[in-house]
């Protein structure tokens, strides 16, 4: 009888290996594959947050006061190749951002190129390498700018230097004696106070021309303005189809401007040609048409029926703008504030504007939640990677050297278990005066590696004992050759599911930490920030409290699902 002939094996067995044959396993299964979307989707919306969410104009266009000729100036593009002074977590981001639009614009063409010169698969997979390191680098490109930068010295560094200070207090002597005025006092100052240091990313922007919105529009009627700015801005009065103006600085409501003040200010001349103004204040008590704000026991005057009609919405202990003029009264009392508009600062979500609402400082929700998963997203990665290092190395030396080596690292990894993470990480907090967030990341970092040590520690007492592991012996391989290039790959499938299970927990700690007042320092948005004011405010402002929970939820969620599916996909029990 002729043999039977055997079935033809899948194709997709043919030259698979394993890592492959994990990620077919991996999107076989559908929550896992919509989890992994999900975080994909978080991180391309953490990365482009300033376009999507953000104060700074993409292109602004305006005629100074006095001058015949507009400006040109690009705010967001400057923002994006120098988001702050020192490094931080917007540089990371940011750089993501630039990296999303250079990799499809180097990448596709090398790999359209490398096809149609008929390459080998293999070939082409070498080039198209080499096209996305060259992305990477080409991404990097606008944020450095190396060489030596000249800026104003801090309250700190005056004080630590007593050539400085003394210099300092010989200039405000000669000024106080009338020997330097004007221009030349200004000048001696910032010479005497210059600090010169040598900066790798671009304290410069590409467009060295200043945003002028300090000066633009004070004066009715004398600046025209253009401006194109993100689909969700983050100030109350500016949020509005109305608005032309960047926020925090000045606004508009129907044909009339207003600049923004302090409520200290009111007494104060208003700069030439400026008749209205807005500000932020608490009410006191509202009494007939009449408001008294609470943090200089004024009132605030309201003339029209339609804005007495808009206190109903207000009550004792609620913020609000104010946006009015003032007017001087008769005979050198004290001026008053008239109210034009009344705006609370905490509005609920609606479909016109502010789809998410706004906090109690009058911020849309919508951008802090945006620019916060910037927070969570890299507290959570970055502060994974740090344990996960550390488990490694010490696990690593505990599984393959043994005897005192295993002894001695076991009980330190006992002792260590037996602090709570979460207290300890409190009460070093606690200790440290200035806070910043790359702190919260080392030190969850720091106190959470004790599961990943025992994890690779277990891997490498099994591996240890391999045939291969003895084969590498017998060929003279040192012990960290061995280590890390033989046994550590073997041993990664269980580390990686800790891993993913990892960023979740760090981004409920980073999250509760900022609800106790312990994360980052305001006014840095974070979703645990946020969920701490929707606390204080649930009767009035519920949308402060879910909104945030539910993306953390949501994050969580799609980590942990990400995880076990992960973990499934690894196990040789579920192939199929």
């Amino acid at each position: 009888m002729a043999d039977t002939p055997l079935p033809d094996a899948p194709a997709h067995a043919a030259g698979e290996g394993y890592w492959q044959l994990v990620w077919r396993q991996f999107r076989n299964r559908r929550l896992a594959s919509i989890s992994f979307a999900v975080i994909v989707i978080l991180f391309l919306l953490a990365a482009w947050a300033p376009l999507l969410a953000n104060g700074k104009p993409f292109y602004w266009r305006e005629i100074p006061f006095g001058a015949s000729q507009a400006v040109t100036t690009y705010p967001l593009l400057q923002y994006l190749v120098a988001p702050t002074q020192e490094f931080s977590v917007e540089y990371l981001f940011n750089y993501f951002c630039i990296l999303t639009l250079t990799l499809p614009l180097v990448c596709l063409p090398a790999y359209l190129l490398s096809r149609g010169r008929g390459l080998a698969p293999k070939a082409v997979r070498k080039r198209s390498t080499y096209a996305v390191l060259g992305a990477f680098a080409l991404a990097a490109l606008p944020f450095l700018a190396p060489g030596f930068v000249t800026r104003a010295a801090t309250k700190v560094e005056r004080a630590a230097d007593p050539a400085m200070a003394q210099r300092l207090k010989e200039i405000e002597a000669e000024y106080a004696a009338g020997k330097l005025v004007g221009e030349a006092y200004a000048t001696a100052k910032r010479e005497a106070a210059a600090v010169t240091e040598f900066r790798i990313l671009r304290s410069w922007r590409l467009d060295e021309r200043p945003y002028l919105s300090d000066f633009a529009d004070l004066r009715e009627g004398n600046a025209e303005v253009e401006a194109i700015f993100p689909p969700v801005s983050a100030d109350p009065v500016v949020n509005t189809s109305e608005t032309l103006h960047p926020p925090g600085v000045y606004g508009r409501l129907g044909a009339r401007r207003y600049r923004k003040i302090d409520v200290e200010s009111i007494d104060e001349p208003l700069p030439p040609g400026v008749s209205r103004i807005c500000l932020v204040a608490t009410v006191n008590e509202i009494s007939g048409g009449d408001v008294r704000i609470l943090e200089r026991d004024t009132r605030v005057h309201i003339e029209e029926d339609e804005t007495r009609a808009q206190l109903k919405d207000l009550r004792a202990g609620d913020r609000a703008w104010f946006m009015g003029r003032r007017v001087e009264a008769e005979g050198g009392g004290a001026p008053r504030f008239v109210a034009e508009a009344v705006r609370p600062e905490s509005r609920p979500p609606a479909w016109t504007r502010h789809l998410l609402g706004t906090d109690r400082d009058g911020r849309d929700v919508l951008a802090r939640m945006l620019l916060g998963s910037r927070i969570s997203l890299s507290v959570g990665i970055v502060s994974v990677g740090i344990y996960v290092l550390l488990g490694i190395l010490i696990g690593g030396l505990a599984g393959y050297f043994r005897g005192i080596v295993d002894l001695a690292i076991s009980r330190l990894i006992e002792l260590v278990i037996c602090f709570p993470s979460f207290f300890l990480i409190l009460v070093i907090l606690a200790t440290i005066e200035k806070r910043s967030i790359f702190l919260v990341m080392l030190i969850i970092g720091l106190t959470s590696w004790t599961g990943v040590a025992r994890l690779i520690r277990g891997e490498f007492l099994k591996l240890a004992d391999q045939d291969f592991v003895h084969s590498a012996r017998a060929l003279g391989c040192g012990s960290l050759r061995i280590m890390f290039r033989h046994i550590l790959p073997n041993a990664m499938g269980p580390v990686l599911v800790a891993a993913a299970f990892g960023v979740a927990s760090a981004v409920l700690t980073e999250s509760s930490l900022s609800y106790l007042g312990f994360g980052a320092p305001p006014p840095t948005p974070t979703w645990g920030e946020m969920i701490k004011q929707g606390k204080d405010n649930i009767e009035v402002a519920w949308w402060l409290l879910v909104y945030p929970g539910a993306m953390i939820f949501l994050t969580v969620t799609a980590y942990n699902l990400a995880g076990d599916g992960l973990r499934d996909a690894m196990d040789p029990r579920m192939k199929r």
